[in-house]
C-alpha cells in the first residue's frame, strides 16, 4: 500500500490521499534517473479494479469517493477535511513532485502504475525525457503536468 496519506491532488482536486510511489513536496534540484525499472505492482486484482465497473455494477467502486472529493472542492471544504486513503478508493499517482523546482525524470521505465505515471503539480523547470512506460490500467497517462490552481 502507498502510505502515508499526503497532501496531493486527485484529477486536479487537492486532498489528503495515499502517497504517490515517489513523492516530493516543495523540494528543489531533484532527479529520478537511470536505466532501472520502477514497478507499482498495480493490476486488475488491486488498484485498477477500483476504477473499472464490474459486470454486476452500474459504476466503478471508486466513483462515490470521486464524487465526494469533487463535491468537497466545489463547496470549498478545507483540504485538511478532504481525507481519503485507507478505506477509500482514490488511486495514487506514481511520481509526483508537488510545488518543486528543477526536476529531472530521465531514462527510467515505469510499469504497472495505479494511475497517472508522472504528475508534476505546480512545479517549475521540469524535464521528462527518455522515459518508457508499460502500464495498461485505467488512467495510465504518461505525463500529466498540473499547473492550474484548484481548491
Amino acid at each position: 500500500m502507498y502510505l502515508p496519506v499526503v497532501f496531493t491532488r486527485f484529477e486536479g482536486t487537492e486532498c489528503l490521499n495515499f502517497s504517490p510511489f515517489i513523492y516530493a513536496f516543495e523540494q528543489e534540484n531533484i532527479a529520478i534517473t537511470g536505466s532501472g525499472v520502477l514497478d507499482g505492482s498495480a493490476s486488475n486484482e488491486n488498484w485498477w479494479k477500483w476504477a473499472r465497473r464490474a459486470a454486476d455494477s452500474a459504476e466503478p467502486p471508486a466513483r462515490p469517493d470521486i464524487r465526494r472529493l469533487l463535491d468537497f472542492g466545489e463547496r470549498g471544504v478545507p483540504v485538511a477535511q478532504r481525507t481519503f486513503g485507507q478505506g477509500h478508493m482514490l488511486r495514487p499517482n506514481f511520481i509526483q513532485p508537488y510545488r518543486c523546482r528543477n526536476v529531472l525524470v530521465e531514462g527510467i521505465t515505469i510499469r504497472n502504475s495505479p494511475m497517472w505515471e508522472i504528475h508534476p503539480v505546480l512545479s517549475t523547470n521540469v524535464t521528462v525525457r527518455g522515459v518508457r512506460i508499460s502500464s495498461h490500467g485505467p488512467n495510465n497517462d504518461g505525463c500529466d503536468p498540473n499547473q492550474a490552481a484548484t481548491c
